[in-house]
């Protein structure tokens, strides 16, 4: 009786042993598949949260003291970008306003202003 009371206890020493161990590397495993999906998805959701499709960070600014200018888009890379299609924004544009904006260049058209590339709005939001 002596002999199987030691042996469950020598087997119950080796099991707790390898449940430590098991634990510990299982954690490990854990936060290894954890870690990479939820930083990878904090990342995506921080970069662009617009609807707009190619969207880029920009901000409103009013050039109203330039000859010809008025409202123009300061892009993050400080290039200005002159909107054709400004008054038929779906929002009311404030100087110093940020916003995501989808545009394509307009080559047939000259501007008086001259600050940037001429552009029509695709698509605007504000960020």
């Amino acid at each position: 009786m002596v002999q199987f009371i030691q042996s469950l206890k020598v087997k119950e020493v080796v099991r707790s042993n390898i449940v430590k161990k098991l634990t510990l590397r299982g954690k490990i495993k854990i936060m290894k598949k954890l870690i990479f999906p939820l930083l990878s998805l904090m990342f995506i959701a921080s970069c662009q949260k617009s609807d707009c499709k190619d969207a880029v960070k920009a901000t409103f600014v009013d050039k109203t003291g330039l000859d010809g200018c008025g409202m123009v888009i300061q892009l993050t890379d400080d290039s200005y970008l002159e909107a054709t299609n400004i008054d038929e924004l779906t929002i009311n544009p404030e100087d110093g306003m940020k916003i995501w904006v989808s545009y394509k260049e307009v080559t047939e058209e000259s501007s008086i202003c001259m600050i940037g590339d001429i552009v029509e709005v695709e698509c605007v939001e504000k960020r």
